[in-house]
């Protein structure tokens, strides 16, 4: 919808895509590293402990020669899983660190790119952070990576209503300089689909930012029927489903 309600130029457009695809594969490695230290980070560290009871058994004179001819061959296979894995964390340590650094830059590309262009070339987006900053006290923090934190997207969610609603009205009532542009009917359903996806952020995140061992059943079925139209809603406004989007249906609850 982007480039029907404001043009972007080709080079924008491409720096946008190229910014998104960098996030995915970011926060792809990001839940691979996680991942791996659920399962095979906690096989390293038995592996450690089982060699350290190798090397004490070792350690007494009292132990055949048969049982240390085993021990050893125990001590060299611990010692070489021990090292694949070690290698294993590494290297997706180091995928982490290489992608995060590739989105940082495509990211700032972007930013800088939309920061040349003047409020004239584009009136829309300039329009709308200024409403979010003055009647909402919204704005996105530069030490936060240019996006929003903790306190402002709960005023935007829980804004949400007034906010599109006044974007919706905005859009309606410009005067758009070429033909491919949105319809207001389209308008107006995307912005109903925000309403609804902050609602329903609003109620999902009342329940989470609950403390453990407060929760009722109750808050439970609420919570999952949130996820459900979260899920459906995010689909139906055509909305990147990234690895964090995925994690927060998968593990919410």
């Amino acid at each position: 919808m982007d480039d029907h309600v404001e043009k972007l130029l080709e080079e924008e457009i491409h720096q946008q895509n190229a910014t998104i695809v960098a996030n995915v594969a970011f926060e792809k490695s990001e839940q691979q590293l996680k991942d791996w230290r659920e399962v095979e980070g906690a096989n390293l560290a038995t592996h450690h402990q089982e060699k350290v009871m190798v090397n004490n058994e070792l350690r007494r004179k009292t132990i055949t020669i048969e049982r240390r001819s085993e021990l050893n061959a125990e001590k060299s296979l611990l010692e070489k899983r021990i090292d694949e894995l070690v290698n294993e964390r590494k290297t997706l340590e180091a995928n982490v660190s290489a992608l995060r650094k590739t989105f940082a830059e495509e990211e700032e590309k972007l930013k800088n790119l939309r920061k040349d262009k003047g409020k004239d070339e584009r009136p829309i987006r300039s329009h709308v952070i200024n409403l979010l900053e003055d009647e909402y006290e919204i704005s996105s923090a530069a030490h936060h990576g240019s996006d929003l934190i903790g306190v402002y997207c709960r005023r935007l969610l829980a804004d949400g209503m007034k906010i599109f609603g006044d974007i919706k009205e905005f859009l309606m009532k410009y005067d758009h300089h070429y033909e491919d542009h949105c319809l207001d009917a389209t308008i107006g359903i995307v912005c109903e689909l925000h309403v609804y996806l902050c609602s329903v952020l609003d109620n999902l995140s009342s329940v989470l930012w609950k403390k453990y061992g407060e929760l009722i059943a109750e808050d439970i079925d609420a919570a999952t029927s949130a996820l459900k139209n979260l899920d459906y809603l995010w689909t139906t406004a055509n909305l990147g489903k990234t690895p964090k989007f995925h994690s927060l249906l998968e593990h919410a609850l």
